[in-house]
């Protein structure tokens, strides 16, 4: 069954695509609470290198690219930034044919595939990513391959409190590109600075 939340994905997808492929830039297409630049977003903007980008509880943001579509999830902050997406706060998920990358803290992501969908979570002194589709680079040297998980630790980090040992996550904007549907994954970290599941798992 489609949502109304996978509806309204579907359709910021569509739209950012359409709004990409005529200025060959970059295009926000917000749902909900959207602001860029501590300004509130209209439904759509073009994007220029250092806007931030924040979400409230109910808001959403897409942005295209040529060659990839970053979901901004709801209660997360980000900086644009042409190659690669600045992650402050929250969950972001990306499908790129180019190895668009996101950044959080000092660990840099970056697709290794030509079609590859992965997701970043940046949350209580964590950063989480999953692979849904290809693999991906850490900027430590770390392949993950599809159906993996990475989590390191932030050093010097202090949170208030500790990251949920299983959480829920839509994946969003790529698996909307992959399938027409948005699909889900469950995150599994229990574990601070090593896998969840290995790297390099056995063919």
């Amino acid at each position: 069954m489609i949502t109304a939340v996978t509806r309204k994905a579907i359709v910021l997808l569509v739209l950012a695509s359409l709004a990409t492929a005529q200025t060959g830039g970059a295009v926000l297409m917000a749902s909900g609470t959207v602001s860029v630049n501590n300004i509130a977003a209209a439904h759509s903007a073009a994007l220029t290198a250092g806007d931030k980008i924040q979400t409230g509880p109910d808001g959403a943001a897409s942005i295209t690219v040529p060659g990839a579509v970053i979901g901004v999830i709801a209660a997360s902050a980000a900086i644009y930034n042409n190659r690669e997406l600045q992650l402050d706060s929250g969950v972001v998920a990306v499908s790129t044919n180019n190895g668009y990358s996101v950044k959080a803290g000092s660990l840099l992501v970056s697709g290794l595939t030509d079609r590859t969908r992965y997701e970043v979570r940046r949350m209580n002194c964590r950063i989480t990513v999953v692979v849904a589709q290809g693999e991906v680079k850490l900027s430590d040297g770390t392949v993950i391959r599809s159906g993996n998980t990475a989590t390191r630790r932030e050093v010097g980090c202090a949170a208030p409190g500790a990251l949920p040992k299983s959480a829920i996550v839509a994946i969003g904007a790529g698996a909307v590109l992959s399938g027409g549907m948005a699909s889900y994954l469950t995150v599994n970290s229990p574990y601070e600075g090593q896998f969840a599941s290995p790297s390099k798992p056995r063919r």
